[in-house]
């Protein structure tokens, strides 16, 4: 649906020679493509163009499509999307145009152009508000703040013509938040992605982030706080700090201010909500953060450690960071400083080099451990990256045998981490109610959003009065749990 809604003013609008346009976003793969697309969709309404987040039942003057890379699901994923919008671009003329940005466009620009001649354009990573002039142009409009061509808006009004190869501004990548952006929530979920940083200094031999990303780069301290008010203002009950890699937050902008400095700024913010960690590394276990990270009741007792592996030779192989081999101890520690704190982890199997004893070793590790959540990627050979041409490439069928037998170990850890909750109190979100207002579906602080279970709150025996709206916060009574999802009833 088209919002309609008239756009907040603009100081000082451009004068236009083209009429506004219809825009629709598609959004692939991880958080912070969706922090990205929602800080172009703000761009885009600011100035005046109508916004939508599917367009398969309107008439699209441009469809932009946010791509992920990351791995080869991620990547397959995002070329359905464009496959399946170039066919009904020529078949129906709808979309009048189709822009590629993001990690895979940043990555394989060329060879896409190649294979899908219905795009009309390419970009790459970062410079939001470089990808909203190129929207503009070909919808066509004129940039709107005049190009200098400094990053290949080589300021020719509109696309080359439908026969002609597509138009690719793909420079090197750059993530660097200069000034504040507007932000147009483009779902109406009572949660929301707050992206601290972006690229990767990590030199994992799997993984072509940094290929694509850049290097890391924090985003300033006023730029986060603003966006952070202006989130909890519009009605957001979480934040989900998200990058990378949490942890080296600030270190390349300042010399006294990190993470823990954030987060009580955070905390410090007025109104009713909490503050989630997200793809922490567990380098920075440090006592500042612990005494931080137990200290404020904002901030969800809850962590996602992202290890890959606990045999210290595939971490080795993995040129994973020094703390990762010292997971256990560190996590240790987190547990004596916050008792209750939930873990999520991820790993990967069948890296190369990974025998049936270290495969074994992770087992063991999994189940000594006992994280809460657990998620499992099957290694995927990536382009660029170190570990695609070392010896002892794992076959196919293996990697898939042992990621079903590490998922049927965390799954009784899981259930049992679950059944422990029965009888317990929880806050939960709400994010939905049936339309029969017999049952409504949330989150307590235990589960992250779209990747953890959730908490089913009965509604029909009328222990609480009046129906819980999407975004309220709900003491709920846990009274049974599922393999991923606890059960409860709403109470006063």
């Amino acid at each position: 649906m088209w919002d309609e809604r008239p756009p907040p003013p603009r100081a000082n609008p451009p004068e236009r020679r083209a009429p506004l346009v219809k825009i629709a976003l598609i959004t692939v793969g991880c958080d912070k493509n969706t922090v990205d697309a929602e800080h172009l969709a703000g761009v885009l309404a600011q100035r005046g163009h109508a916004i939508a987040v599917e367009g398969a039942q309107a008439s699209i003057d441009v469809l932009a499509v946010l791509t992920c890379g990351f791995i080869r699901d991620a990547r397959d994923q995002s070329l359905d999307v464009i496959r399946a919008y170039c066919e009904t671009k020529k078949r129906f003329a709808n979309p009048r145009r189709i822009v590629v940005s993001g990690c895979l466009a940043q990555r394989s620009a060329t060879e896409l152009a190649a294979q899908y001649p219905g795009v009309d354009a390419f970009a790459g990573v970062g410079r939001i508000e470089k990808l909203a002039d190129l929207i503009e142009r070909a919808g066509g409009c004129f940039a709107s703040d005049g190009s200098d061509g400094s990053d290949g808006l080589d300021g020719s009004d509109g696309l080359r013509a439908e026969d002609a190869r597509a138009l690719i501004l793909c420079p090197a990548p750059l993530m660097k938040a200069e000034r504040p952006l507007p932000r147009k929530r483009l779902d109406g979920f009572p949660y929301a992605f707050l992206k601290i940083a972006d690229g990767c200094d990590h030199a994992c031999t799997f993984c072509a982030i940094p290929a694509m990303k850049g290097p890391y780069v924090s985003v300033p301290r006023e730029i986060l706080l603003e966006e952070a008010r202006g989130l909890i203002s519009a009605g957001a009950g979480e934040l989900n700090l998200i990058a990378q890699d949490l942890v080296p937050y600030g270190r390349d902008l300042y010399s006294d201010y990190a993470l823990p400095d954030l987060l009580e700024d955070l905390c410090r913010i007025e109104g009713d909500f909490r503050i989630r960690l997200l793809y922490f590394y567990p380098g920075g276990l440090t006592p500042r953060f612990l005494e931080v990270f137990a200290r404020e009741p904002k901030i969800c007792k809850y962590l996602d450690i992202p290890l890959q592996h606990l045999d210290r030779a595939i971490l080795r192989a993995m040129r994973r960071p020094s703390g990762d081999a010292a997971a256990p101890k560190q996590i240790e520690r987190l547990r004596e400083a916050s008792p209750e704190v939930v873990i999520r982890t991820t790993m990967i199997v069948g890296f190369p080099g990974e025998t049936a004893q270290a495969f074994s070793r992770l087992l063991r590790g999994v189940e000594q451990i006992r994280f809460d959540w657990l998620g499992v990627f099957k290694y995927s050979p990536e382009d660029g990256t170190p570990a695609r041409d070392m010896p002892g490439q794992v076959p196919a069928r293996t990697a898939l045998r042992r990621e079903g037998r590490l998922l049927e170990t965390q799954q009784r850890i899981t259930a049992a981490s679950l059944a422990r909750q029965v009888g317990r109190r929880l806050r939960v979100l709400i994010e939905s109610v049936s339309e029969d207002g017999r049952e409504a579906r949330g989150r307590s602080w235990r589960e992250a959003p779209e990747v953890d279970g959730s908490v089913i709150v009965d509604l029909r025996d009328g222990a609480r009065k009046g129906l819980p709206r999407r975004g309220d916060f709900v003491d709920v009574e846990i009274v049974r749990s599922r393999i991923y999802d606890l059960v409860g009833r709403g109470v006063d």
